[in-house]
């Protein structure tokens, strides 16, 4: 699985409006405050770093990271409401390809942007004062100052990117916000969104290591099917997922990830198992294919590994 910088872009702003959608249906014309969002992450962003001259602090950048990745959330969606006012409708690929232009051409001058000495408080400053101003785009163009000071490239922001939009998702989807439904943030002395970083990454692991297969999708199984998968693993022996053909990469990486988060939440042990997967030497040799009589199949199969 080797993405393109325009196709992980292409995820990532189509990812934002399903996101959108679900937490506000019809959202573009709702009139939602993305500068006040985005205000608030700016100044979130600043007190992580070391910008406070009456008082010895250390950055925390691993923080700075997180509340850059939800800058990028906000400002993605800045510039599709933007797009919509001055046209009426979201020309996609036109803003897309706008993107990728601002980001390939912060890329180029971040150089310059070192010599200039511009620092993490000046950046964040200027994606308030532009977001203030009408200017998205050049907001964003702050913001891929930042990732680049942060050692991020494209690959690592969609990665960060993708795992707090699943997560959004994810939390949504099991009741996060409903403190009766019994959502557990802490799994075992962990906290969900740690576990689910570490499960985004083992599939995205996983797809890389099995790029042959890149037409399927694992669906989660029947509650039938489920049963049991803890003691089989603990038993050491083979764990089936089924596994759909025709499904978007960005799909086929969600449902991965679900079903490792749920996994984990039920006590389960496919996280280890993919770790152990995704960390070997020989990748996809640990790995079969299978169909339910355990022939090789092109269509609708089951993975295996384990004892046999």
């Amino acid at each position: 699985m080797s993405l393109s910088t325009e196709q992980m872009f292409r995820h990532i702003v189509e990812m934002q409006i399903e996101l959108n959608e679900k937490t506000v249906p019809g959202w573009l014309d709702k009139g939602l405050d993305w500068d006040a969002a985005i205000l608030t992450e700016v100044a979130e962003a600043i007190d992580s770093t070391d910008w406070k001259w009456w008082k010895h602090t250390e950055a925390d950048l691993a923080n700075l990271r997180v509340e850059a990745i939800d800058l990028l959330h906000f400002l993605v969606s800045s510039n599709l409401q933007h797009a919509h006012r001055l046209v009426g409708y979201i020309s996609f690929d036109h803003l897309l390809e706008r993107i990728v232009f601002i980001y390939s051409y912060a890329q180029e001058n971040h150089k310059d942007c070192e010599a200039l000495g511009r620092n993490y408080s000046f950046l964040l400053k200027g994606i308030a004062r532009e977001s203030l101003n009408r200017n998205p785009g050049a907001a964003l163009s702050h913001l891929f100052h930042v990732f680049f000071k942060l050692g991020m490239d494209d690959k690592s922001i969609y990665q960060a990117y993708i795992t707090k939009n699943l997560l959004n998702h994810y939390r949504q989807e099991r009741g996060y916000s409903l403190a009766a439904h019994g959502y557990k943030k802490i799994i075992n002395g962990r906290e969900d969104n740690v576990i689910f970083a570490e499960a985004v990454s083992l599939a995205l692991a996983f797809y890389n290591k099995v790029s042959s297969v890149d037409g399927f999708d694992i669906k989660t199984l029947g509650q039938d099917e489920t049963e049991g998968i803890g003691k089989a693993i603990l038993a050491n022996t083979s764990f089936k997922i089924h596994l759909k053909t025709d499904s978007p990469l960005i799909e086929r990486i969600k449902e991965l990830t679900f079903n490792l988060m749920d996994d984990a939440v039920n006590g389960g042990f496919l996280l280890d198992r993919f770790r152990s997967v995704a960390e070997s030497g020989n990748g996809g040799n640990n790995l079969r294919f299978v169909d339910r009589n355990g022939m090789l199949f092109n269509g609708d199969t089951l993975i295996e590994w384990g004892s046999k």
